[in-house]
């Protein structure tokens, strides 16, 4: 795989988990510490990705539809 495969593919399965958590426990309930715990990775890794939680949020909205 091509680290731009990679790169893509580490995103999706961050907005995967974090919607999976959105569905389980709400949006407000969600922290990208949480997040980083579902995922059992750093929330730095997160950070990488995606530069707050808002972006993060925009996204999953797009990744979900």
């Amino acid at each position: 795989m091509r680290k731009e495969e990679q790169h893509q593919q580490k995103r999706l399965d961050i907005l995967q988990g974090f919607s999976e958590l959105i569905a389980d426990h709400g949006l407000e309930n969600v922290s990208i510490a949480k997040l980083a715990k579902h995922l059992s990775i750093p929330a730095s890794l997160i950070f990488y990705y995606f530069k707050n939680k808002e972006e993060l949020v925009d996204e999953a909205v797009d990744y979900v539809l």
